[in-house]
């Protein structure tokens, strides 16, 4: 997972908290538990609805300069992909193996420095995230 992709789930879980629908997603356990982070650094942030619009078009100005920054983001693991295990399991099962050992419950050394870059640009925007990390 990118960090382009990260910010991405990050945002979508940034509005949802804030507008008071459920949280999904989380591709491992190790991301679930991350954007678990986001949300509650989303209540803690206590936005007003209003601020949400701004917030998403900077975080989208981001999401694109670290995708462009990343050689590999146009071939990344992006959006949430569950559906694709009905008709390809096998390549599905192998783009997460690529982020997560899950026999060791461990994630890829990748996942974790590409979190630490995410949690970082979400601090400069006010996001106080307790990682996992």
């Amino acid at each position: 997972m990118s960090v382009s992709h990260l910010l991405a789930a990050a945002r979508n879980v940034i509005a949802t908290t804030v507008l008071g629908s459920n949280i999904s997603g989380g591709s491992t356990p190790y991301h679930g538990e991350w954007l678990i982070q986001v949300s509650d650094a989303t209540v803690n942030a206590n936005l007003a609805r209003q601020e949400i619009p701004p917030l998403l078009h900077q975080l989208d100005h981001e999401i694109m300069t670290h995708r462009s920054d990343d050689p590999s983001a146009s071939d990344a693991y992006v959006g949430d992909q569950r559906m694709s295990a009905y008709h390809d399991f096998a390549s599905y099962l192998m783009a997460l193996n690529h982020v997560f050992n899950y026999q060791k419950l461990t994630p890829h050394p990748t996942l974790v420095t590409n979190m630490k870059k995410a949690s970082q640009v979400l601090e400069n925007y006010g996001f106080d995230i307790e990682t996992i990390i």
